[in-house]
Protein backbone atom coordinates (compact mmCIF):
# COMPACT_ATOMS: atom_id res chain seq x y z
CA UNK A 1 0.00 0.00 0.00
CA UNK A 2 1.48 2.75 -0.60
CA UNK A 3 1.72 6.51 1.40
CA UNK A 4 0.07 8.46 -1.16
CA UNK A 5 -3.32 7.25 -0.43
CA UNK A 6 -3.07 8.12 3.35
CA UNK A 7 -4.19 11.53 3.71
CA UNK A 8 -2.01 14.88 5.39
CA UNK A 9 -4.60 16.91 4.50
CA UNK A 10 -6.97 17.81 7.77
CA UNK A 11 -9.45 20.08 6.06
CA UNK A 12 -12.50 18.14 6.85
CA UNK A 13 -11.24 18.43 10.52
CA UNK A 14 -12.57 21.47 12.19
CA UNK A 15 -10.50 24.00 13.96
CA UNK A 16 -10.62 22.11 17.88
CA UNK A 17 -9.94 19.07 16.04
CA UNK A 18 -6.76 20.33 14.81
CA UNK A 19 -6.28 21.56 18.34
CA UNK A 20 -6.64 18.22 20.16
CA UNK A 21 -4.42 16.87 17.04
CA UNK A 22 -1.76 19.17 17.50
CA UNK A 23 -1.63 18.58 20.70
CA UNK A 24 -1.83 14.94 21.12
CA UNK A 25 -3.15 14.19 24.69
CA UNK A 26 -1.93 10.45 23.93
CA UNK A 27 1.79 9.15 23.83
CA UNK A 28 1.66 7.35 20.34
CA UNK A 29 4.02 4.58 19.32
CA UNK A 30 3.03 4.30 16.32
CA UNK A 31 2.22 7.26 13.74
CA UNK A 32 -0.43 9.16 12.55
CA UNK A 33 -0.35 7.94 9.04
CA UNK A 34 0.38 4.55 10.14
CA UNK A 35 -2.40 3.99 12.81
CA UNK A 36 -4.93 5.41 10.42
CA UNK A 37 -3.88 3.33 6.99
CA UNK A 38 -6.84 1.23 6.11
CA UNK A 39 -6.01 -2.35 6.99
CA UNK A 40 -4.78 -5.01 4.17
CA UNK A 41 -6.24 -7.67 6.16
CA UNK A 42 -9.27 -9.17 5.58
CA UNK A 43 -11.76 -11.49 7.50
CA UNK A 44 -13.63 -13.64 5.75
CA UNK A 45 -14.41 -12.98 1.79
CA UNK A 46 -10.79 -11.93 0.45
CA UNK A 47 -11.88 -9.69 -2.26
CA UNK A 48 -14.42 -8.15 -0.06
CA UNK A 49 -12.26 -4.26 0.82
CA UNK A 50 -11.79 -4.40 5.15
CA UNK A 51 -14.57 -2.59 7.31
CA UNK A 52 -13.06 1.54 8.24
CA UNK A 53 -11.44 1.57 11.43
CA UNK A 54 -12.79 2.78 14.66
CA UNK A 55 -11.49 4.46 17.68
CA UNK A 56 -11.07 1.48 19.81
CA UNK A 57 -9.42 -0.48 17.29
CA UNK A 58 -6.82 2.30 16.06
CA UNK A 59 -6.32 2.21 20.30
CA UNK A 60 -5.83 -1.24 20.45
CA UNK A 61 -3.29 -1.07 17.25
CA UNK A 62 -1.11 1.74 19.08
CA UNK A 63 -1.28 -0.19 22.10
CA UNK A 64 -0.14 -3.60 21.26
CA UNK A 65 2.39 -2.08 19.23
CA UNK A 66 3.65 -0.52 22.27
CA UNK A 67 3.76 -4.02 24.03
CA UNK A 68 5.32 -5.23 21.03
CA UNK A 69 7.64 -2.27 21.53
CA UNK A 70 8.39 -2.85 25.66
CA UNK A 71 8.15 -6.80 25.75
CA UNK A 72 10.37 -7.40 22.31
CA UNK A 73 11.50 -11.21 23.73
CA UNK A 74 8.30 -12.12 24.50
CA UNK A 75 4.97 -13.06 22.25
CA UNK A 76 2.00 -11.51 24.01
CA UNK A 77 -0.79 -13.45 24.76
CA UNK A 78 -4.32 -12.46 22.82
CA UNK A 79 -6.32 -12.71 25.39
CA UNK A 80 -4.16 -11.02 28.25
CA UNK A 81 -3.55 -8.59 25.53
CA UNK A 82 -7.34 -7.61 24.78
CA UNK A 83 -8.34 -7.65 28.77
CA UNK A 84 -5.48 -5.41 29.56
CA UNK A 85 -6.29 -2.95 26.50
CA UNK A 86 -9.77 -2.80 27.27
CA UNK A 87 -9.30 -1.92 30.70
CA UNK A 88 -6.74 0.58 29.52
CA UNK A 89 -9.83 2.40 27.06
CA UNK A 90 -12.35 2.06 29.69
CA UNK A 91 -10.01 4.14 32.23
CA UNK A 92 -8.79 6.55 29.34
CA UNK A 93 -9.71 10.38 30.16
CA UNK A 94 -12.21 11.69 27.92
CA UNK A 95 -9.60 14.47 25.86
CA UNK A 96 -8.18 11.32 24.89
CA UNK A 97 -10.63 9.39 23.30
CA UNK A 98 -11.97 12.28 21.59
CA UNK A 99 -8.21 12.23 20.00
CA UNK A 100 -8.69 8.53 19.16
CA UNK A 101 -12.25 9.56 17.54
CA UNK A 102 -10.31 12.39 15.53
CA UNK A 103 -7.88 9.51 14.17
CA UNK A 104 -11.10 7.64 13.67
CA UNK A 105 -12.24 10.58 11.40
CA UNK A 106 -8.86 10.36 9.80
CA UNK A 107 -8.97 6.53 8.88
CA UNK A 108 -12.10 7.18 7.28
CA UNK A 109 -11.53 9.45 5.25
CA UNK A 110 -8.31 7.39 4.04
CA UNK A 111 -10.22 4.20 3.35
CA UNK A 112 -12.82 6.32 1.56
CA UNK A 113 -9.64 7.75 -0.54
CA UNK A 114 -8.68 3.60 -1.17
CA UNK A 115 -12.18 1.92 -1.75
CA UNK A 116 -14.10 4.58 -3.27
CA UNK A 117 -17.13 2.46 -3.75
CA UNK A 118 -17.22 0.63 -0.60
CA UNK A 119 -20.53 0.37 1.16
CA UNK A 120 -21.34 -1.82 4.92
CA UNK A 121 -23.48 -4.65 3.93
CA UNK A 122 -24.05 -6.94 6.92
CA UNK A 123 -24.66 -10.85 6.02
CA UNK A 124 -28.66 -11.65 6.46
CA UNK A 125 -28.77 -13.07 9.46
CA UNK A 126 -32.45 -14.82 8.59
CA UNK A 127 -30.54 -18.38 8.17
CA UNK A 128 -28.52 -18.28 11.27
CA UNK A 129 -31.64 -18.02 13.60
CA UNK A 130 -32.90 -21.14 12.56
CA UNK A 131 -31.40 -23.63 14.74
CA UNK A 132 -31.53 -27.66 14.77
CA UNK A 133 -31.12 -29.66 18.31
CA UNK A 134 -29.63 -32.98 18.12
CA UNK A 135 -30.31 -36.22 20.16
CA UNK A 136 -27.39 -38.04 21.07
CA UNK A 137 -27.50 -41.89 22.61
CA UNK A 138 -26.04 -40.95 25.64
CA UNK A 139 -29.04 -38.28 26.44
CA UNK A 140 -27.12 -34.87 26.07
CA UNK A 141 -28.56 -32.82 23.94
CA UNK A 142 -26.31 -30.19 21.59
CA UNK A 143 -27.30 -27.07 20.87
CA UNK A 144 -25.87 -25.15 18.11
CA UNK A 145 -26.75 -21.98 19.93
CA UNK A 146 -29.10 -21.60 22.35
CA UNK A 147 -31.49 -18.34 23.72
CA UNK A 148 -28.88 -16.77 26.46
CA UNK A 149 -32.39 -15.99 28.20
CA UNK A 150 -33.43 -19.73 28.06
CA UNK A 151 -34.67 -21.73 31.31
CA UNK A 152 -34.51 -25.35 31.93
CA UNK A 153 -38.18 -25.78 31.67
CA UNK A 154 -37.83 -23.95 27.81
CA UNK A 155 -35.11 -25.99 27.08
CA UNK A 156 -36.97 -29.23 27.96
CA UNK A 157 -39.87 -27.88 25.90
CA UNK A 158 -37.57 -27.44 22.70
CA UNK A 159 -35.64 -30.69 22.46
CA UNK A 160 -37.18 -33.38 21.43
CA UNK A 161 -36.57 -36.97 20.71
CA UNK A 162 -35.78 -37.02 17.20
CA UNK A 163 -33.76 -33.98 15.92
CA UNK A 164 -35.94 -30.81 14.95
CA UNK A 165 -35.30 -27.37 13.89
CA UNK A 166 -36.05 -24.04 15.95
CA UNK A 167 -36.50 -20.65 15.13
CA UNK A 168 -36.13 -18.00 17.54
CA UNK A 169 -35.31 -14.34 17.52
CA UNK A 170 -33.59 -14.19 20.75
CA UNK A 171 -30.15 -13.22 21.25
CA UNK A 172 -27.85 -16.65 20.96
CA UNK A 173 -24.59 -17.83 22.88
CA UNK A 174 -22.30 -18.22 19.78
CA UNK A 175 -20.30 -21.22 20.89
CA UNK A 176 -21.54 -25.17 21.00
CA UNK A 177 -23.20 -25.61 24.47
CA UNK A 178 -23.73 -29.39 25.64
CA UNK A 179 -26.08 -30.20 28.27
CA UNK A 180 -27.01 -33.13 30.10
CA UNK A 181 -30.20 -34.38 30.83
CA UNK A 182 -31.52 -34.96 34.19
Amino acid sequence: MSDSIVSTNYDYLNHNDLLILSKCPYQLTLSIEELTKPSVKTRGESDKPPRPQNSWIIFRRDYEAHLRLCYQHVKPQVKETAKECSLKWRNLPSEVKHFFKILEKIACKNHQNLYLNYKYKPKNTKDANIKKCIFREQKKYTFASLPISSSPTLRNEIVSDTASTIECNHTFITASTTIDET
